[in-house]
């Protein structure tokens, strides 16, 4: 890096964007503005470089050979991404002209930022297997693959449910939704007790007092089917339950494979709290490296371990106090959290800023863009960039000036901040050991005394300065969110609580929309007269009797003239005229206008045309009926049977007559052919399109609460996502896991229980609850008419919430990216763009955003356990959750190898919180099961029948039959918090699913109860007790500790056994395995497994792992291939790497904060204002022009005129004397014109010569 880059804050954040200076693309590569560069530029981009021309693969590979040539690093051990030039956006911005971004450093940016650089093939590559994205991906992707097979299997148990569901007929018409998902629910089995067949079609032919189902040419009574129903429901959670162990005793192979390949600064390293305010760096190297060194017997009289030495040079931190010491780094962290956020901020900012800048270059009057200058868009860039400049400047005006209270001068020491100059309170220290034994011990020591009360008796040598602190293992550098880790307690739950209010704000806003929606369906459903009264009591009235024919249907008159000459218009005047909005319809017998069930006659029996007529309604003596029906009138009608019981009876308004006939339109319009369904509508009768609006109405409203209710879930996810972010979390995998955890939830309540609670019914509930009008509509059980309105909703909700995420990604990859790159490309190589002033705005043409498996994982979740809930009910819900997941696999394994950028590596933190909540998927589901099938209006109560009970001698059947019946009985009305559970639980087929339901949740809670109770760690204390006990049976003559013994030891801790500072290796598996097999009983088979076992896997081989010997046992090791220069130190070719070197190819290998990538810029940005406050006396900012954005601007542009005016004052005297010279050189040829006074000349003189050269000149 430049000197002068490295003295500014805008310089550096610009390398951030574009990595550290390499040799220029003059010596090494394409010229940038050259026409090679621009070849293939045209082309719609973002392809595998196979597809690229020629000539920008060469100009890659050119780029690529040079970046490797150049051999150099980072301070932090990474090596610089050598992909774009620089684009010269520092204060002096102005004084280089625009350097235009081009197609070839996009590619060549999209195939570093690619998994495998796009070369990868889906069906080869298997991504659960891969440790070369960390824990994190892999795991995502191995939650989703066997789930997916678990759903697969739960849906074919489900198959019986949907036969019996598609095959019966128990909704009633009025409850049907119009896409008939209503026969794909528990609800429809068996028949509606409202039709007219009901008792024909359920009786069983062999005892037609048992109702039945029939499926094809079978026949089930409804308590084998309820048991068949039962079973299916136990073999899918055990299904699931087995899928469920077996994902986790999958995790553990991926987590012991990809940390016994991936070393990491964490493997060494502890954290140190409540460390004295002054605690300085030497004090914590003397402090651990006294108690903890390994070439000697250490405080507590433990070996030493074989070959262990003291660090021999401070090559990985510059600081030559570690030198003869156990500890290779030691790093204090200062409470300047409100620092680095604030600058964090910052960086944000200076995107837009450097933007800004580009666009004024390249509207420059030097730009090669193929427009030319542009003065009036320079002007408006010139006005953002000012923009942007004074909003980086007040925010660090205010930052710098909160801290200035805390800054001291330059000069004085401070050891207690990373920053200096900054009088920063010391807050937590980390201490790297140069063996991972020293911190194993650390830990054994300490994690008895961290926690209260036992800190009381911590040893005085345990005690640092006298403060009893406390050790932790530490997390990886670049997982801490080092601004958080002083934010106290109280301040984390206030934003915690603020996340849950806007949560629950939300949630409330869903509830009322489908609150409403809810109502709405009731009211329409209220005008919906009930098919009873249609198909039997109506009828009845007209035809004097309920035993009439089959197939009544109310007709209305044919268009065109019938016999008597008149048309469908003339028979509805007649009845206008009588009746005030009525129309002519009668019943009729096969739909056959000519052959009405009754007599009727407009002139004789309708209400205003007769004074013998005083009401609408057809009467049970009638003999005449008038065929006007009205939708509005508002007569009370009673059916024929209050004429037969003496007033028990059933009551309706004259208007359901009217609403039976457009119900009839309503349902022909449901059995028409979808094509036709629009010329249909059209041909609707016009009476009925009040009643049609309604339904669509309602219908329309329902779709929409399901589309909001995505919305509201998609607005959760990115408030949950922002606000856990801002929850002051210490740890990345903290972050992670508050998102995963608050989107699952408050997406689960919104899809699954905002809907109960908008159309669920409870009677006896609280006066609040009925004051929100929560439980309170018309559903108080999942009943057969539940399934055709709210369940349709749910069905609906779950294809949309499981469509949209995938749909929008694939509609960017497919559709919205290619259509972009085509637009931008041919204007990028022809330099006719105005969009994409920088490379990094190109570059993101390229590829999506990072892979993010946190909010992916939320998401499956909340499908998953949405769709388990209702699945006892709704089994359609298993095969679209088996679609769902293996679509999500296919479709984000696609993405991530072809279009999303590689994704930071993440540990396992998120799949322990999915492994805790899966059981909780199974009692869920259990518990609606019992509630779902316990229905009586799907599954009646029936008493136990003896001959269902074994007959022995020595069993009485009839006595335990009515033990069962007497019980069942009993348990009538009995509530449970406002739930009826008196014929549910005892049921027979609900006992076992409600046992496995209370087997699977007790085991669950004992078993997390056992995770955090005394039992757990003493049973750990006895474990560790037993194994001190056999070393010490097994103690040899020398008393010295190998590293071959710790690597088999299985401690996690004691994994690696490398030093920090000193060569890596690492002992192959199959030198492990041999020491377990020694002990085993079968130990030839291991010997069987081991000798085909490859040493070295493949991606060891391509990465440049080779196998050696340490002493007698294998070890693979790594070399450096070329000479390198690494931190300040030449590492020649062939060399071992060291520890520290092997991590920083793919982590952070230091905790100081100007060595970890995302906050390196942070904090060189922190020191440089630290440094001008500290350097300033008086009470103003200090160096203010130097660091302010718009200072340094309008200084360069003063010295830029002031150049200018100079240049002109320069060239205006130049103008005068040469105008003079020129007036001087006409006299001058006058003269020598004149012969008269031209002196002698010897034309042999040199002078004359030189004379006239000078002339001429």
């Amino acid at each position: 890096m430049d000197s002068d880059e490295e003295d500014s804050f805008v310089r550096d954040f610009h390398d951030e964007e574009k990595g550290e200076d390499y040799p220029s693309d003059d010596d090494n590569g394409p010229e940038v503005n050259s026409d090679d560069s621009r070849d293939g530029g045209g082309r719609s981009g973002g392809l595998d470089i196979a597809e690229v021309d020629k000539k920008v693969a060469d100009a890659i590979q050119k780029r690529r050979a040079a970046k490797a040539a150049a051999n150099l690093k980072s301070d932090s051990g990474f090596i610089e991404d050598y992909k774009d030039v620089d684009e010269r956006l520092g204060d002096d911005f102005e004084d280089t002209r625009w350097v235009p971004p081009t197609l070839e450093l996009a590619w060549e940016w999209r195939l570093d930022n690619l998994y495998r650089g796009g070369r990868a093939k889906q069906s080869r590559t298997k991504l659960t297997k891969s440790t070369d994205l960390g824990q994190g991906v892999p795991l995502y992707f191995l939650f989703i693959q066997t789930i997916a097979y678990a759903l697969v299997l739960m849906s074919l148990l489900s198959v019986p449910a949907l036969l019996f569901a598609y095959y019966g007929s128990h909704v009633a018409e009025s409850d049907k939704d119009f896409a008939g998902l209503y026969k794909l629910t528990v609800g429809n089995i068996g028949y509606d007790p409202e039709s007219a067949r009901y008792a024909e079609r359920s009786a069983c032919s062999g005892n037609p007092d048992i109702i039945c189902v029939r499926l094809f040419s079978l026949e089930f009574s409804l308590q084998s089917v309820a048991g068949i129903l039962t079973v299916c429901e136990l073999l899918q959670a055990l299904v699931f339950m087995a899928a469920v162990w077996r994902l986790k005793a999958r995790c553990n192979v991926v987590r012991k494979r990809t940390e016994g390949r991936l070393c990491s600064a964490s493997d060494y390293a502890v954290r140190v709290d409540n460390i004295p305010p002054d605690t300085t760096l030497e004090q914590l190297v003397d402090h651990f490296s006294n108690l903890y060194c390994l070439d000697k017997p250490d405080w507590r009289g433990r070996y030493p371990l074989e070959d262990a030495k003291p660090l021999q040079h401070c090559n990985n931190t510059g600081k030559a106090y570690h030198i003869g010491t156990w500890v290779a780094e030691a790093t204090v962290y200062s409470e300047i959290g409100s620092l680095i956020r604030a600058f964090k901020d910052k960086k944000m900012l200076m995107t837009n800023l450097l933007r800004h800048r580009a666009r004024m270059k390249m509207y420059k009057g030097d730009t090669p863009h193929s427009h030319g200058p542009n003065p009036a868009k320079y002007r408006i860039a010139e006005r953002d960039m000012l923009h942007a400049g004074s909003q980086i400047d007040d925010l660090t005006r205010k930052s710098l000036l909160k801290a200035k209270k805390n800054v001291i001068t330059t000069d004085a020491p401070n050891s207690t901040s990373q920053v200096k100059g900054l009088n920063a309170q010391a807050h937590t220290a980390y201490v790297i050991f140069n063996y991972s034994e020293s911190m194993a011990r650390c830990l054994d020591d300490y994690s008895t005394f961290n926690l209260f009360p036992f800190k009381i008796f911590m040893p005085g040598k345990m005690m640092f300065r006298g403060h009893r602190i406390t050790v932790t293992q530490a997390c990886e550098p670049d997982e801490i969110v080092w601004e958080n880790l002083e934010v106290s307690s109280v301040r984390k739950m206030a934003r915690r609580a603020i996340s849950a209010v806007f949560a629950l704000c939300l949630l409330i806003v869903g509830f009322a929309i489908i609150l409403q929606a809810a109502e709405y369906r009731r009211v329409f459903n209220e005008e919906i007269p009930k098919l009873n009264m249609c198909h039997k009591e109506i009828p009845a009235l007209y035809a004097g009797s309920y035993d009439f024919p089959s197939g009544v249907e109310i007709v209305r008159p044919d268009p065109s003239e019938d016999d008597t000459g008149r048309t469908r218009d003339d028979y509805d005047l007649e009845c206008t005229a009588r009746v005030k909005g009525s129309f002519y319809a009668i019943y009729t017998t096969n739909g056959n206008f000519n052959s009405p069930l009754a007599n009727y006659s407009i002139t004789d029996v309708c209400k205003y045309g007769s004074s013998a007529a005083t009401t609408d309604c057809p009467l049970p003596d009638q003999s005449v009926f008038c065929p006007c029906l009205s939708s509005s009138s508002s007569d009370t009608c009673e059916t024929l049977s209050c004429e037969e019981s003496n007033g028990n009876c059933d009551e309706f308004k004259a208007s359901t007559v009217a609403g039976c006939f457009c119900y009839q339109e309503l349902l022909s319009l449901f059995s028409s052919p979808l094509l036709s369904l629009w010329s249909q509508v059209q041909t609707v009768d016009a009476n009925c399109e009040e009643f049609l609006t309604s339904y669509g109405s309602a219908l329309l409203l329902t779709v929409a609460a399901s589309l909001c209710t995505v919305v509201i879930n998609f607005v959760l996810k990115s408030i949950m996502k922002y606000l856990a972010k801002r929850e002051f979390h210490t740890t990345v995998d903290e972050e992670h896991r508050a998102i995963v955890v608050k989107v699952f939830i408050a997406t689960y309540i919104n899809m699954a229980f905002v809907a109960l609670l908008a159309y669920g019914y409870v009677n006896k509930k609280p006066s609040i609850v009925t004051n929100a009008s929560i439980l309170d509509s018309e559903y108080s059980d999942f009943d057969p008419e539940w399934y055709g309105n709210v369940g349709f909703y749910l069905i609906v909700t779950f294809i949309i919430q499981m469509i949209s995420p995938l749909a929008s990604v694939l509609f960017k990859y497919y559709i919205a990216k290619p259509c972009r790159m085509c637009r931008a490309h041919p204007k990028i190589e022809s330099l006719t763009s105005h969009k994409y002033p920088m490379q990094a705005d190109v570059n993101a043409l390229e590829l999506g955003g990072v892979f993010d498996t946190t909010v992916h994982t939320a998401q499956l979740l909340s499908l998953l356990f949405f769709g388990m809930t209702y699945a006892g009910g709704m089994p359609l819900m298993m095969p679209l959750l088996a679609a769902t997941f293996c679509f999500y696999f296919a479709t984000d394994k696609m993405l991530l190898l072809r279009y999303y950028q590689i994704p930071p590596k993440m540990s396992d933190a998120v799949m322990r919180v999915v492994l805790s909540l899966l059981p909780w998927v199974c009692v869920i589901r259990l518990s609606f099961s019992c509630w779902i099938l316990s229905n009586e209006e799907i599954f009646p109560v029936t008493e136990l029948p003896i001959d269902a009970l074994p007959s022995y001698s020595y069993f009485d059947s009839e006595r335990v039959s009515s033990m069962y019946n007497t019980w069942v009985e009993n348990q009538v009305n009995r509530d449970l918090y406002y739930i009826n559970t008196g014929t549910r639980i005892p049921r027979g087929h609900i006992i076992p699913i409600f046992a496995l339901m209370i087997i699977i949740a007790v085991g669950t809670i004992l078993f997390t109860i056992l995770r955090h109770s005394p039992l757990y760690y003493m049973a750990r204390t006895f474990i560790w007790a037993f194994r001190s006990l056999r070393r010490l049976c097994s103690k040899k003559a020398v008393n010295i500790v190998k590293s071959y013994d710790l690597a088999v030891s299985g401690d996690p801790r004691r994994s690696e056994v490398a030093p920090y500072t000193g060569d890596y290796f690492q002992f192959l598996e199959s030198e492990l395995a041999k020491s377990k097999a020694k002990c085993c009983r079968f130990s030839f088979l291991d010997r069987i497994f081991m000798s085909s076992s490859e040493e070295l896997s493949r991606e060891d081989i391509e990465n440049g792992w080779r196998v050696t010997y340490k002493t007698t046992h294998k070890v693979k090791v790594t070399q450096w291939e070329q000479t390198t220069r690494v931190d300040g130190v030449t590492r020649p070719k062939g060399s071992m790497k060291r520890t520290y070197e092997v991590i920083s190819t793919y982590g952070c290998t230091s905790y100081m904060l100007h060595r970890i990538p995302h906050y390196k810029k942070v904090f060189n940005a922190i020191q440089e204002g630290v440094s001008s406050i500290a350097d300033e006396h008086d009470e103003e900012l200090g160096r203010a022009s130097k660091m302010t954005v718009v200072g340094n601007y309008n200084k360069h542009k003063n010295k830029q005129q002031h150049m200018a005016e100079e240049k002109k004052k320069a060239n205006e005297k130049l103008w005068t004397k040469q105008k003079k010279g020129k007036a001087m050189k006409s006299a001058k040829v006058a003269v020598d014109n004149d012969d008269s006074v031209r002196p002698y000349e010897d034309p042999n003189s040199e002078s004359s010569d030189s004379d006239r050269l000078s002339d001429d000149e």
